[in-house]
């Protein structure tokens, strides 16, 4: 007689499940978006002190520059559907995360000097490279899940939500102490240093990501 209580597997850890590199990527991209307080917090001091606007106009901007994650399902419709590179996963991630550092570099290097339309075209720009990532991300995370049936979409929801939570956390933290610490008002280069210091600890582990994650792959 065959028993109704059958002994269940052990569930495998993410580590034996997913690559390292995959992981690394999925966490980075996810605590990256919760850190974005800290270009929230430098560009409403460019706008306010260097740049003295208007509260009315700092908030057009603000509303401005969050249009690109509007329009994230049309990006991911264009991935899905176009390839690059031989890819429609990494390839996009790579292009995505050089050309947010260019734009965070740029913003650096100009800052308030260029006024306000710069600064605005900067952050959208990266607003618009964070919405690619965050929308390749999540089809790698839906694509990776199916690896572990039982317990990959909890376990990988779980990470990555953690991920944005604590970049959230952390980002207001480093940013309050920052501001509290300054004798004046802190410069905003520093918030947009450490926001691209992030970005180019994802561009790293993109780069280390293979393509066995990816569901699609153009044989050239």
């Amino acid at each position: 007689m065959v028993s109704l209580l059958q002994e269940k597997k052990p569930a495998k850890s993410m580590l034996e499940t997913y690559e390292i590199s995959f992981l690394v990527m999925a966490i980075l991209c996810n605590f990256a978006q919760g850190f974005k307080r800290l270009i929230d917090l430098g560009l409403y001091n460019i706008y306010k002190d260097r740049l003295g606007l208007e509260p009315s106009e700092i908030e057009f901007m603000l509303g401005l520059i969050s249009m690109p994650w509007v329009a994230k399902i049309l990006f991911a419709i264009v991935v899905d559907n176009v390839t690059f590179f031989g890819s429609r996963r990494k390839s996009y991630l790579m292009l995505s995360c050089i050309i947010n550092l260019a734009a965070l570099y740029s913003l650096i290097a100009w800052s308030a000097n260029e006024g306000k339309y710069v600064v605005t075209a900067c952050v959208m720009l990266n607003q618009i490279c964070m919405t690619v990532c965050d929308a390749i991300g999540d089809a790698l995370i839906v694509q990776a899940a199916r690896l572990d049936p039982e317990h990959g979409a909890d376990n990988l929801n779980s990470v990555t939500q953690g991920a944005a939570a604590a970049g959230g956390l952390i980002g207001c933290g480093v940013a309050g102490l920052l501001e509290y610490y300054s004798a004046d008002t802190a410069d905003p280069n520093i918030f947009f240093g450490l926001y691209s210091f992030l970005i180019t600890l994802l561009t790293v582990s993109v780069a280390a990501m293979s393509h066995k994650m990816e569901p699609e792959i153009v044989v050239q």
